[in-house]
Protein backbone atom coordinates (compact mmCIF):
# COMPACT_ATOMS: atom_id res chain seq x y z
CA UNK A 1 0.00 0.00 0.00
CA UNK A 2 2.80 2.43 0.86
CA UNK A 3 4.59 1.67 -2.41
CA UNK A 4 1.47 2.23 -4.49
CA UNK A 5 0.74 5.54 -2.73
CA UNK A 6 4.35 6.65 -3.15
CA UNK A 7 4.22 5.95 -6.89
CA UNK A 8 0.97 7.91 -7.19
CA UNK A 9 2.67 10.76 -5.38
CA UNK A 10 5.54 10.73 -7.86
CA UNK A 11 3.09 10.69 -10.77
CA UNK A 12 1.21 13.76 -9.53
CA UNK A 13 4.44 15.53 -8.56
CA UNK A 14 5.77 15.22 -12.08
CA UNK A 15 2.62 16.87 -13.53
CA UNK A 16 3.69 20.14 -11.91
CA UNK A 17 0.59 22.34 -11.58
CA UNK A 18 -1.03 23.43 -8.31
CA UNK A 19 -3.81 20.86 -8.11
CA UNK A 20 -1.48 18.00 -9.06
CA UNK A 21 1.05 19.06 -6.44
CA UNK A 22 -1.69 18.99 -3.81
CA UNK A 23 -2.62 15.47 -4.91
CA UNK A 24 1.03 14.44 -4.64
CA UNK A 25 1.20 15.62 -1.01
CA UNK A 26 -1.99 13.66 -0.26
CA UNK A 27 -0.54 10.52 -1.83
CA UNK A 28 2.80 10.81 -0.06
CA UNK A 29 0.95 11.37 3.24
CA UNK A 30 -1.07 8.23 2.55
CA UNK A 31 2.19 6.33 2.03
CA UNK A 32 3.51 7.63 5.34
CA UNK A 33 0.33 6.58 7.14
CA UNK A 34 1.05 3.05 5.94
CA UNK A 35 4.80 3.28 6.62
CA UNK A 36 5.93 6.16 8.88
CA UNK A 37 9.58 5.28 8.21
CA UNK A 38 9.31 5.85 4.44
CA UNK A 39 12.01 8.46 3.88
CA UNK A 40 11.21 8.61 0.15
CA UNK A 41 7.74 9.99 0.84
CA UNK A 42 9.09 12.67 3.15
CA UNK A 43 11.46 13.70 0.35
CA UNK A 44 8.51 13.72 -2.05
CA UNK A 45 6.53 16.01 0.24
CA UNK A 46 9.54 18.34 0.44
CA UNK A 47 9.71 18.41 -3.36
CA UNK A 48 6.02 19.30 -3.62
CA UNK A 49 6.29 22.15 -1.12
CA UNK A 50 9.30 23.58 -2.96
CA UNK A 51 7.34 23.40 -6.24
CA UNK A 52 4.38 25.20 -4.65
CA UNK A 53 6.55 28.04 -3.41
CA UNK A 54 6.38 31.38 -5.28
CA UNK A 55 4.24 30.05 -8.10
CA UNK A 56 1.24 29.51 -5.84
CA UNK A 57 2.06 30.16 -2.17
CA UNK A 58 4.40 32.31 -0.12
CA UNK A 59 7.87 31.05 0.86
CA UNK A 60 7.04 31.72 4.52
CA UNK A 61 4.21 29.17 4.25
CA UNK A 62 5.86 26.51 2.13
CA UNK A 63 9.60 26.47 2.73
CA UNK A 64 9.62 25.69 6.49
CA UNK A 65 7.37 22.72 5.65
CA UNK A 66 9.74 21.69 2.87
CA UNK A 67 12.71 21.97 5.22
CA UNK A 68 11.03 19.89 7.93
CA UNK A 69 10.10 17.14 5.45
CA UNK A 70 13.58 17.07 3.89
CA UNK A 71 15.28 16.96 7.29
CA UNK A 72 13.03 14.09 8.35
CA UNK A 73 13.91 12.22 5.16
CA UNK A 74 17.62 12.61 5.94
CA UNK A 75 17.11 11.57 9.57
CA UNK A 76 15.31 8.40 8.51
CA UNK A 77 17.78 7.47 5.77
CA UNK A 78 21.04 9.36 5.43
CA UNK A 79 21.86 7.34 2.30
CA UNK A 80 18.77 8.51 0.40
CA UNK A 81 19.91 11.03 -2.20
CA UNK A 82 16.47 12.67 -2.54
CA UNK A 83 16.48 13.87 1.05
CA UNK A 84 19.77 15.67 0.49
CA UNK A 85 18.54 17.10 -2.85
CA UNK A 86 15.56 18.83 -1.29
CA UNK A 87 17.40 19.93 1.81
CA UNK A 88 20.00 21.45 -0.51
CA UNK A 89 17.26 23.18 -2.50
CA UNK A 90 15.86 24.75 0.66
CA UNK A 91 19.35 25.81 1.71
CA UNK A 92 19.95 27.94 -1.40
CA UNK A 93 16.43 28.97 -2.41
CA UNK A 94 15.25 30.06 1.02
CA UNK A 95 18.11 30.04 3.54
CA UNK A 96 20.60 31.62 1.09
CA UNK A 97 23.19 29.33 2.63
CA UNK A 98 25.44 28.69 -0.36
CA UNK A 99 28.03 26.44 1.30
CA UNK A 100 25.36 24.38 3.07
CA UNK A 101 23.44 23.97 -0.16
CA UNK A 102 26.44 22.83 -2.14
CA UNK A 103 27.38 20.34 0.56
CA UNK A 104 23.92 18.73 0.46
CA UNK A 105 23.69 18.66 -3.33
CA UNK A 106 27.19 17.26 -3.77
CA UNK A 107 26.33 14.59 -1.18
CA UNK A 108 23.19 13.69 -3.15
CA UNK A 109 25.21 13.17 -6.34
CA UNK A 110 27.80 11.14 -4.44
CA UNK A 111 25.05 8.88 -3.07
CA UNK A 112 23.26 8.49 -6.41
CA UNK A 113 25.17 9.66 -9.51
CA UNK A 114 22.17 8.56 -11.61
CA UNK A 115 19.74 10.97 -9.90
CA UNK A 116 18.40 13.46 -12.42
CA UNK A 117 17.02 15.62 -9.59
CA UNK A 118 20.41 15.81 -7.87
CA UNK A 119 22.20 16.95 -11.03
CA UNK A 120 19.31 19.29 -11.90
CA UNK A 121 19.22 21.17 -8.61
CA UNK A 122 22.99 21.33 -8.44
CA UNK A 123 22.90 22.90 -11.91
CA UNK A 124 20.33 25.52 -10.80
CA UNK A 125 22.48 26.35 -7.79
CA UNK A 126 25.63 26.66 -9.91
CA UNK A 127 23.82 28.86 -12.45
CA UNK A 128 22.72 31.25 -9.71
CA UNK A 129 26.27 31.39 -8.39
CA UNK A 130 27.55 32.38 -11.84
CA UNK A 131 29.44 29.11 -12.32
CA UNK A 132 28.06 28.83 -15.82
CA UNK A 133 30.23 26.11 -17.37
CA UNK A 134 29.67 23.75 -14.45
CA UNK A 135 25.94 24.55 -14.43
CA UNK A 136 25.43 23.70 -18.09
CA UNK A 137 27.37 20.46 -17.72
CA UNK A 138 25.19 19.41 -14.78
CA UNK A 139 21.94 20.32 -16.53
CA UNK A 140 22.90 18.30 -19.60
CA UNK A 141 23.60 15.37 -17.29
CA UNK A 142 20.18 15.79 -15.63
CA UNK A 143 18.40 15.86 -19.00
CA UNK A 144 20.28 12.77 -20.16
CA UNK A 145 19.32 10.88 -16.99
CA UNK A 146 15.66 11.91 -16.93
CA UNK A 147 14.62 13.14 -20.40
CA UNK A 148 10.87 12.73 -19.74
CA UNK A 149 10.74 14.88 -16.61
CA UNK A 150 8.89 18.20 -16.97
CA UNK A 151 10.72 19.56 -13.93
CA UNK A 152 14.12 18.67 -15.38
CA UNK A 153 13.34 20.25 -18.75
CA UNK A 154 11.77 23.38 -17.20
CA UNK A 155 14.65 24.04 -14.82
CA UNK A 156 17.24 23.12 -17.45
CA UNK A 157 15.76 25.89 -19.57
CA UNK A 158 16.15 28.34 -16.71
CA UNK A 159 19.80 27.35 -16.23
CA UNK A 160 20.52 28.10 -19.89
CA UNK A 161 18.55 31.35 -19.66
CA UNK A 162 20.63 32.55 -16.70
CA UNK A 163 23.72 31.55 -18.68
CA UNK A 164 22.43 33.78 -21.52
CA UNK A 165 22.11 30.80 -23.84
CA UNK A 166 18.59 31.57 -25.03
CA UNK A 167 18.53 29.17 -27.97
CA UNK A 168 19.34 26.28 -25.66
CA UNK A 169 16.80 27.54 -23.12
CA UNK A 170 14.15 27.52 -25.84
CA UNK A 171 15.08 23.98 -26.79
CA UNK A 172 14.61 22.73 -23.22
CA UNK A 173 11.34 24.62 -22.66
CA UNK A 174 9.87 23.38 -25.93
CA UNK A 175 10.68 19.82 -24.86
CA UNK A 176 8.96 20.49 -21.55
CA UNK A 177 5.87 21.72 -23.42
CA UNK A 178 5.86 18.55 -25.49
CA UNK A 179 5.60 16.66 -22.19
CA UNK A 180 3.05 18.98 -20.53
CA UNK A 181 1.42 21.34 -23.07
CA UNK A 182 -0.93 23.05 -20.61
CA UNK A 183 1.60 24.23 -18.02
CA UNK A 184 1.20 28.00 -18.31
CA UNK A 185 4.52 28.88 -16.69
CA UNK A 186 6.30 27.14 -19.54
CA UNK A 187 4.63 29.43 -22.05
CA UNK A 188 5.78 32.55 -20.24
CA UNK A 189 9.28 31.12 -19.92
CA UNK A 190 9.41 30.48 -23.65
CA UNK A 191 8.58 34.12 -24.31
CA UNK A 192 11.52 35.21 -22.17
CA UNK A 193 13.96 33.14 -24.18
CA UNK A 194 12.30 34.00 -27.49
CA UNK A 195 12.78 37.70 -26.86
CA UNK A 196 16.48 37.19 -26.16
CA UNK A 197 17.32 35.25 -29.31
CA UNK A 198 18.91 36.99 -32.26
CA UNK A 199 16.29 35.64 -34.65
CA UNK A 200 13.25 35.81 -32.39
CA UNK A 201 10.36 38.02 -33.42
CA UNK A 202 9.01 39.72 -30.27
CA UNK A 203 5.61 40.36 -31.83
CA UNK A 204 5.23 36.71 -32.82
CA UNK A 205 6.26 35.67 -29.34
CA UNK A 206 3.55 37.74 -27.72
CA UNK A 207 0.96 36.50 -30.24
CA UNK A 208 1.51 33.01 -28.81
CA UNK A 209 0.10 34.27 -25.51
CA UNK A 210 -1.89 31.52 -23.70
CA UNK A 211 -3.11 33.79 -20.90
CA UNK A 212 -1.45 33.91 -17.50
CA UNK A 213 -3.01 31.58 -14.95
CA UNK A 214 -0.97 32.62 -11.91
CA UNK A 215 0.35 35.92 -10.57
CA UNK A 216 3.84 34.80 -11.57
CA UNK A 217 2.69 34.31 -15.16
CA UNK A 218 1.03 37.73 -15.16
CA UNK A 219 4.16 39.41 -13.82
CA UNK A 220 6.27 37.73 -16.50
CA UNK A 221 3.84 38.82 -19.21
CA UNK A 222 4.00 42.39 -17.87
CA UNK A 223 7.76 42.32 -18.34
CA UNK A 224 7.39 40.97 -21.85
CA UNK A 225 4.88 43.68 -22.74
CA UNK A 226 7.31 46.30 -21.42
CA UNK A 227 10.17 44.83 -23.45
CA UNK A 228 8.10 44.78 -26.65
CA UNK A 229 6.84 48.35 -26.36
CA UNK A 230 3.36 47.55 -25.07
CA UNK A 231 3.80 49.88 -22.13
CA UNK A 232 0.12 50.60 -21.42
CA UNK A 233 -0.66 46.88 -21.24
CA UNK A 234 2.33 46.32 -18.95
CA UNK A 235 1.17 49.14 -16.66
CA UNK A 236 -2.33 47.66 -16.52
CA UNK A 237 -1.04 44.23 -15.49
CA UNK A 238 1.22 45.75 -12.83
CA UNK A 239 -1.76 47.60 -11.36
CA UNK A 240 -3.72 44.35 -11.25
CA UNK A 241 -0.80 42.58 -9.58
CA UNK A 242 -0.33 45.31 -7.01
CA UNK A 243 -4.00 45.05 -6.07
CA UNK A 244 -3.82 41.25 -6.05
CA UNK A 245 -0.83 41.29 -3.70
CA UNK A 246 -3.09 42.69 -0.94
CA UNK A 247 -5.13 39.48 -0.80
CA UNK A 248 -2.74 36.74 -1.97
CA UNK A 249 0.92 36.03 -2.50
CA UNK A 250 2.48 37.60 -5.58
CA UNK A 251 6.19 37.09 -6.23
CA UNK A 252 7.79 40.52 -5.67
CA UNK A 253 10.87 39.57 -7.67
CA UNK A 254 8.90 39.08 -10.88
CA UNK A 255 7.09 42.39 -10.39
CA UNK A 256 10.51 44.00 -9.94
CA UNK A 257 11.72 42.61 -13.28
CA UNK A 258 8.69 44.13 -15.03
CA UNK A 259 9.38 47.54 -13.48
CA UNK A 260 13.02 47.23 -14.55
CA UNK A 261 11.90 46.57 -18.13
CA UNK A 262 9.79 49.73 -17.98
CA UNK A 263 12.81 51.73 -16.78
CA UNK A 264 11.17 52.38 -13.41
CA UNK A 265 14.22 51.66 -11.31
CA UNK A 266 12.93 53.04 -8.01
CA UNK A 267 9.90 50.75 -8.20
CA UNK A 268 12.07 47.80 -9.21
CA UNK A 269 14.34 48.33 -6.21
CA UNK A 270 11.31 48.68 -3.92
CA UNK A 271 9.91 45.34 -5.05
CA UNK A 272 13.31 43.65 -4.81
CA UNK A 273 13.56 44.89 -1.22
CA UNK A 274 10.15 43.34 -0.60
CA UNK A 275 11.51 40.12 -2.11
CA UNK A 276 14.39 40.14 0.35
CA UNK A 277 12.05 40.80 3.26
CA UNK A 278 9.72 37.97 2.22
CA UNK A 279 12.63 35.67 1.31
CA UNK A 280 11.34 35.11 -2.22
CA UNK A 281 12.91 31.95 -3.62
CA UNK A 282 13.61 33.91 -6.82
CA UNK A 283 16.08 36.23 -5.09
CA UNK A 284 19.14 33.98 -5.69
CA UNK A 285 18.55 34.57 -9.43
CA UNK A 286 19.34 38.27 -9.13
CA UNK A 287 23.09 37.86 -9.52
CA UNK A 288 22.72 36.48 -13.06
CA UNK A 289 19.21 37.35 -14.32
CA UNK A 290 19.51 39.31 -17.63
CA UNK A 291 16.26 41.13 -16.85
CA UNK A 292 17.99 43.06 -14.05
CA UNK A 293 21.00 44.24 -16.04
CA UNK A 294 19.76 47.85 -16.08
CA UNK A 295 19.96 47.94 -12.27
CA UNK A 296 23.44 46.54 -11.75
CA UNK A 297 25.25 49.87 -11.45
CA UNK A 298 22.78 51.15 -8.84
CA UNK A 299 24.32 51.12 -5.31
CA UNK A 300 20.94 50.06 -3.94
CA UNK A 301 21.06 46.93 -6.11
CA UNK A 302 24.57 46.20 -4.84
CA UNK A 303 23.27 46.46 -1.29
CA UNK A 304 20.47 44.02 -2.09
CA UNK A 305 23.00 41.56 -3.50
CA UNK A 306 24.85 41.68 -0.19
CA UNK A 307 21.59 41.09 1.70
CA UNK A 308 20.97 37.93 -0.30
CA UNK A 309 24.49 36.72 0.41
CA UNK A 310 26.41 37.69 -2.72
CA UNK A 311 29.56 39.74 -2.94
CA UNK A 312 28.81 42.63 -5.36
Amino acid sequence: MAQEAFLRGRYHLNKGDESELGKSIDAFSEALAADPQDARSYAGIAAAYVALTDYYNSPAQMMPLARAAAEQAVRLDQTLADGHVWLGAVRFLYDWNWSGAEEELARAIELNPASGDAHLWYSVFLAQMGRTTEAMAETRQAAALDPLSVAVRFNAGWVFYLARQSEQALEQWRKALDLEPNLGTLHTSIWLAYLKTDTGDPVAAVREEPGGSTPLDLATVAGIYATTGRRAEAEKLLTILSQLSVSRYVCPYEIATAHAALGRHDDAIKWLRKGVDERSVCMPDMKMDPRLDSLRADPRFQHLLRDVGFSP
